[in-house]
């Protein structure tokens, strides 16, 4: 017998009133990963928006200022954690230049409970920055295209790092996962991921996921995946994978050139359906 605990709870942190469809994207993506329940930690705005669209998650409206979540809405975000009993977060999409001391925050409520974390948009460079300084074990998947990969590095100089020319390459990415013993997956035209020590290219995919949205889903997707139980660089490998194949099978119905990030959310049950052929 199972029921919806058996198969994880997710908390997504997403969302600012610019940006309000990169959470619905999150989210989407994460109750279409199999977890058992998704809780949307947003501000008003992104909260109406997501009851209207999505009546499976619930929801838990948090302070905001000039359009953005502040950190007082860290004890809220605290007290989701314990009340739903969550077993991953994703945190990011869409959030906008939120004070750090609300990641801080947050970092130390994931680590103090060993929750596996994706990290997404926004969240990338002040985070990657907090656990420089700190031994955390591996529970964190860092999820940057090739700008905000630059942006975390400078955050903490990074010298095995040269970005300044505005290259980036596979050993790099190795590098910036070894530096804070996380997940770092690179999204390019060919998404790597590397844990520190091994790194994997993805050869699923094409050129329509090259619109906005597409990362918000990935995030969403790996945050599900997390919630189930799959570890981080399996997550991330698994997560890559699938939206990629998505993006694959909603081309054949929409096309490249029309394809948006909502349809490859539309399509992961498709992939599931062909995983388990």
């Amino acid at each position: 017998m199972s029921h919806k605990g058996t198969y994880g709870r997710v908390l997504v942190i997403a969302g600012s009133t610019k940006y309000t469809g990169a959470a619905v994207l999150a989210v989407e993506a994460a109750l279409r990963s199999g977890v058992g329940m998704v809780v949307a930690v947003a501000i008003a705005t992104v909260a109406t928006v997501i009851r209207q669209r999505n009546p499976e998650v619930v929801v838990v409206e948090v302070p905001e200022q000039d359009g953005v979540i502040t950190e007082a809405a860290c004890e809220m975000v605290a007290a989701s954690i314990e009340e739903f009993n969550v077993s991953a977060v994703c945190i990011g999409p869409g959030l906008g230049c939120v004070n750090d001391a609300f990641y801080r925050d947050c970092v130390a409520q994931c680590v103090d409970k060993k929750l596996p974390v994706v990290v997404d948009a926004d969240a990338l460079a002040p985070i990657y920055s907090i656990l420089t300084a700190q031994h955390v074990a591996h529970q964190f998947v860092f999820t940057p295209h090739p700008k905000e990969f630059r942006r975390m590095l400078d955050t903490v100089a990074n010298a095995d790092c040269d970005t300044a020319q505005g290259n980036v390459n596979n050993s790099m990415v190795v590098k910036a996962a070894a530096k804070v013993g996380q997940t770092v997956v690179l999204k390019t035209h060919a998404t790597v991921v590397s844990n520190g020590k091994d790194l994997w290219i993805n050869e699923t995919g094409n050129a329509g996921l090259a619109t906005a949205g597409s990362g918000d889903v990935l995030a969403g997707l790996m945050g599900g995946l997390l919630a189930q139980g799959v570890e981080c660089y399996n997550a991330a490998m698994l997560g890559v994978y699938m939206h990629g194949l998505a993006a694959e099978f909603a081309a054949e119905t929409v096309g490249l050139r029309a394809m948006v990030a909502s349809d490859v959310c539309d399509t992961l049950p498709k992939v599931f359906l062909d995983m388990v052929k």
